[in-house]
């Protein structure tokens, strides 16, 4: 007897089984979505993911690729003809249903989390931006090939120049509403510390301001150490300043998680939640480690985490020389903060994972004195 083929199972497992979603909302008010849940006697789409968010980059960049779509979903993507097939014509010309500026959503995970809980594109998203480039390309003679790519903040800030005179009395903050209002750019986030350091910053006299939005806001927050970025949300304003006992300072936070290998053996007298989802060996980096987990959603830029106890790391590799500046040893907290993530993802390949850059604490001590750490320094 044959057997009765059934839509995609869900596993109950903790971090067993890939779950995703990559939806467009188009801008005529569309919607086009893949998602690893089919019906019985389907087989989920290949879909390829990379996306770059890091603290001290100008653009977050997503780049998403789609392989052979069935007839209903590029029959949505393209339009249908009188029969109801897709316009495959249109598929390669420039005027095809996707623009710049359509809405890209991409969520990633596991069926089930590490906490119990089921897959949700909401509760697991991992980027949303604007549409920058869409293009449909045939590779290897077989596979047709959706490619998006999407930009956060390049329009706003490549499409406006400011120019204003500021009064004196004013301070560098007025310097970033006026600037972000004039680019269209939201301000989502600040903390104490970056109010307080751009409030206090005030202008014995008025001050011209002429040049490219990201521009002057990168420069007036370099002056008093806040560190700008723009994410799905808008524009993110922090300073991690060691001195600062605001309770939004990350710096004064405990960590969020520590990552582990799976099995490993924590101290009974270790307190911090474990996540059992470190791949390989972290690296140590001049400022900090670099090290991958298996796909996290979770951690942020400026999220506070650490490497469980025991946790071994390959030490950064110098040549000794004249003018070599050695770093710092390793962190002995093993306590971090996260300065920039790197999802990686392939529905049926190999990579699924998070890459996560983390400074430690004593990074931004230095950065905002404009220092760099000294031979056989501890890192802290």
């Amino acid at each position: 007897m044959a057997a009765t083929a059934s839509a995609t199972p869900t596993s109950t497992i903790p971090y067993f089984g890939r779950a995703w979603s990559i939806s467009v909302q188009t801008q005529a008010g569309g919607t086009f979505q893949i998602t690893n849940t089919v019906a019985a006697g389907e087989e989920p789409l290949r879909a390829t993911f990379r996306i770059d968010t890091y603290m001290l980059t100008a653009f977050w960049i997503a780049e998403v690729k789609v392989y052979n779509m069935t007839a209903s979903t590029a029959a949505g993507v393209t339009g249908t003809s009188s029969s109801g097939q897709p316009q495959n014509m249109t598929l390669w010309q420039f005027n095809e249903a996707l623009n710049a500026g359509d809405l890209v959503t991409i969520s990633a995970g596991y069926q089930t989390t590490g906490q119990g809980q089921a897959f949700s594109s909401l509760g697991n998203q991992l980027f949303q931006g604007h549409l920058f480039q869409a293009a449909w390309t045939r590779t290897d003679v077989t596979d047709y090939v959706l490619t998006m790519r999407c930009i956060i903040g390049l329009m706003e800030d490549t499409l406006n120049f400011t120019s204003n005179n500021i009064p004196k009395t004013r301070n560098s903050l007025d310097v970033i509403n006026q600037v972000a209002l004039d680019a269209g750019i939201t301000i989502a986030g600040i903390n104490t510390g970056a109010s307080t350091a751009l409030s206090n910053q005030r202008f014995p006299r008025s001050q011209v301001f002429h040049d490219k939005p990201l521009k002057i806001i990168q420069d007036t927050c370099k002056q008093v150490g806040v560190f700008p970025w723009l994410d799905s949300k808008g524009l993110q304003l922090r300073r991690f300043d060691p001195s600062d006992t605001s309770g939004d300072n990350p710096l004064n936070a405990k960590p969020a998680f520590a990552y582990a290998p799976v099995n490993l053996t924590v101290p009974s007298t270790f307190t911090t939640t474990i996540k059992p989802t470190l791949l390989g060996v972290p690296n140590q980096i001049q400022k900090g480690v670099v090290f991958r987990v298996m796909m996290d959603n979770t951690v942020q830029i400026g999220t506070v985490l650490q490497l469980a106890p025991g946790t071994f790391i390959n030490f950064y590799a110098v040549t000794p020389g004249p003018g070599q500046n050695y770093p710092p040893a390793p962190n002995p907290s093993g306590i971090y903060i996260c300065a920039g993530v790197r999802h990686v993802g392939d529905t049926r390949g190999p990579d699924w994972y998070s890459e996560i850059t983390s400074f430690t604490s004593n990074f931004f001590a230095q950065w905002l004195q404009g220092t760099q750490p000294t031979t056989g320094q501890v890192s802290k």
